[in-house]
């Protein structure tokens, strides 16, 4: 279950990263999910939340995925803040601190991947 989780949060995560694609292409498909950015955004949340349970229940939390979850946490927060206060310095965050999410999960799973 923690390997289900762990690939559901990195495709959730991926989906919802296709929001910065539509302006380099003009796929339809990439269009549609991106413009379900974010609900893909609340599923990694909370399949990353889910990962974390599931491991810490199995005493297999390790610091690279905590890590990665708070980073998540952080963007969807700005995310979140910035659709509803509409502040600037809120959507820069947000944009920031994707990557780092993404940098924190490819160093989690190269570290602890069970594949």
């Amino acid at each position: 279950m923690l390997l289900i989780t762990g690939v559901l949060t990195v495709i959730f995560a991926i989906c919802a990263a296709m929001n910065m694609a539509t302006r380099y292409t003009n796929l339809s498909l990439v269009k549609f999910i991106a413009s379900k950015h974010r609900i893909f955004g609340v599923l990694t949340i909370l399949s990353a939340l889910t990962h974390m349970i599931i491991a810490i229940s199995g005493s297999n939390l390790r610091i690279t995925g905590l890590l990665a979850l708070v980073s998540i946490i952080l963007t969807g927060l700005f995310g979140m803040l910035f659709s509803i206060k509409k502040e600037k310095w809120m959507f820069k965050a947000h944009r920031i601190i994707a990557p780092i999410s993404f940098l924190f999960i490819l160093i989690h799973v190269i570290l602890n991947g069970s594949m």
